[in-house]
């Protein structure tokens, strides 16, 4: 489970609350899971400028970088791991629609 939002490494909680309901609900191991978050920068100069922000202090990365950059990384995950099933979150409503049509994604229906 990884997520890509606009909270930069506050986004952390997404991918660990969605691991936690898939643990409590459906019967998956914890030691199975491993959540992570991709910190592609944050829009938000709230967080940007707070002094205890751990992410990167940058604006986010463009919607063609962030495609590229998810897709690498999947394509990451099932080379190492084949049998695989992630699950991205991602808050971008613009990207959900292609990210849903990356065909590393699809392969994770088969576990």
């Amino acid at each position: 489970m990884y997520a890509a939002s606009d909270l930069g490494a506050n986004g952390m909680g997404i991918p660990i609350g969605k691991l936690s309901l898939y643990v409590a609900g459906a019967g998956f191991h914890p030691c199975g899971t491993l959540p992570i978050t991709l910190d592609l920068g944050t829009n938000r100069t709230e967080l940007r400028d707070a002094p205890h922000y751990l992410g990167m202090r940058h604006p986010r990365v463009d919607e063609e970088r962030y495609l590229r950059l998810v897709d690498e990384f999947t394509a990451a995950i099932f080379d190492k791991w084949v049998r695989a099933c992630a699950c991205c979150c991602s808050c971008r409503g613009r990207c959900s629609l292609p990210l849903l049509d990356l065909t590393h994604l699809l392969r994770s229906l088969e576990c």
